[in-house]
């Protein structure tokens, strides 16, 4: 797959993004059962950061076309915080619609990889916000001049990620701007 459509995907994921991109944990740890530190035993025992992710989210989480390797911001966070905690970080790459399950089934200790923090997904998991976003339309560069105001997406057909809440996003975007 072209670079160019890699990111025309990824910026269609992104579209309409309003919503905070978080890490989120399991919520089946009573506070009491908590190791050192606070984290679970399991992850105090093995000395191990189980992380899931879907490197398909630049810059949040993609493979570097050169080495192969998982890079980005939430997995440079995940490093930091493992340096810091003193553990072995190890990713776990699965399909985005995946990871909310594997957090729940201890699969991994924790996942990294923009999931909106909604409160259907807080009755399932604990969830920290690290930063806020702000949503955007992407388009080709060609295209650029049809969109300068924030009506001129008003009637346009678009995509969105069925396993995000983007779409609920858009449709409020819809009611905000173009009725």
């Amino acid at each position: 797959m072209s670079r160019p459509l890699r990111a025309l995907m990824a910026a269609t994921a992104c579209l309409a993004a309003t919503a905070a991109l978080t890490g989120c944990v399991s919520t089946s740890m009573p506070a009491s059962a908590a190791g050192k530190g606070g984290l679970p035993p399991s992850i105090t025992e093995d000395k191990e950061l189980k992380v899931g992710l879907s490197p398909d989210f630049p810059p949040m989480e993609y493979r570097d076309e050169k080495t192969n390797r998982v890079v980005g911001v939430d997995v440079e966070l995940a490093r930091a915080l493992g340096a810091k905690l003193g553990l072995k970080v190890t990713f776990q790459e699965q399909k985005f619609d995946q990871l909310m399950n594997s957090v729940t089934t201890s699969r991994v200790d924790m996942v990294m990889s923009g999931i909106s923090d909604t409160v259907d997904r807080q009755e399932t998991v604990d969830f920290v916000d690290y930063f806020d976003t702000v949503g955007r339309f992407y388009t080709l560069p060609s295209r650029a001049d049809d969109f300068r105001n924030n009506d001129d997406v008003c009637g346009r057909k678009l995509a969105v990620s069925k396993t995000t809440d983007y779409y609920r996003q858009a449709l409020d975007y819809n009611k905000r701007y173009c009725t």
